[in-house]
């Protein structure tokens, strides 16, 4: 599991709870992409995040008195700033970012009064503890919620915040270090077929006899075209007998 140390708090275990292959896990793995994680979480938590709305005479003003402004401003529960679960502003906008390079979501579930206005946040160090999903059928969105006593519940759209990169139907977020490393997954795959192709030898066609080959004639020149032109070391000519003749087929290795 890769983790990624973000104050306090950590995110981990990205490859296992969001179904990363493999290949692409072992992306997160590497300490190069770590340290570009942390160095571009701490470069957005330092970015000040301010609620705005446009004005016709002024064009666009900041709104301090917006209960979401004290939460992006300052801590992740204004109502409670001594709470000890209470972030910093720039603690949770870093873990959140890191989660969001990491996974391509960074759900945060927001906590109303009884005023239904938004009085805080809860930013989980399991980025699985808070998942966007969506039904098969019925386009409907929602977040499965685990809390800290391993309580299930559902959440609407409207009482998470949620953060997502790549999102190619709008709401689930794809990590940009697992697209990158797939991309580069298929680039490697892809030289690494040729390679085997040309080192091989493999033609490109049929040998045609102008008589009927019985199975185990078959099987005794296979074995021996192979012996002839799939040895790497060896650099042999050719010989078809008994009026065998060659007939080109396929693609080139240029192809």
């Amino acid at each position: 599991n890769s983790t990624i140390d973000a104050g306090h708090y950590s995110t981990s275990g990205f490859g296992e709870t969001l179904g990363i292959n493999q290949q692409s896990q072992s992306s997160l793995n590497l300490s190069t992409v770590h340290r570009c994680i942390t160095l571009i979480s701490n470069i957005v938590a330092a970015i000040p995040v301010r609620v705005v709305r446009w004005n016709s005479s002024t064009g666009y003003e900041t709104i301090e008195t917006h209960p979401v402004s004290y939460i992006l401003t300052y801590c992740s529960n204004p109502s409670s700033p001594r709470d000890p679960l209470t972030l910093p502003s720039f603690v949770w906008k870093q873990t959140a970012m890191a989660q969001l390079l990491a996974s391509g979501n960074s759900c945060m579930p927001l906590f109303r009064n009884k005023d239904y206005k938004p009085v805080g946040l809860k930013l989980a160090a399991n980025p699985a503890s808070c998942t966007p999903k969506k039904q098969q059928r019925d386009p409907l969105r929602y977040y499965e919620y685990t809390d800290d006593y391993a309580r299930l519940s559902y959440l609407t759209t409207e009482d998470v915040l949620h953060l997502r990169i790549h999102a190619t139907d709008g709401f689930i977020g794809q990590s940009p270090i697992i697209i990158g490393a797939s991309s580069m997954g298929i680039t490697h795959n892809a030289e690494k077929r040729s390679n085997t192709m040309v080192k091989n030898g493999r033609p490109e066609g049929f040998l045609q006899f102008p008589q009927i080959v019985h199975s185990d004639q078959k099987k005794e020149i296979r074995e021996e075209w192979r012996k002839l032109h799939m040895n790497p070391d060896e650099y042999n000519v050719g010989i078809l007998s008994g009026g065998a003749d060659w007939k080109q087929y396929g693609f080139s290795a240029d192809a």
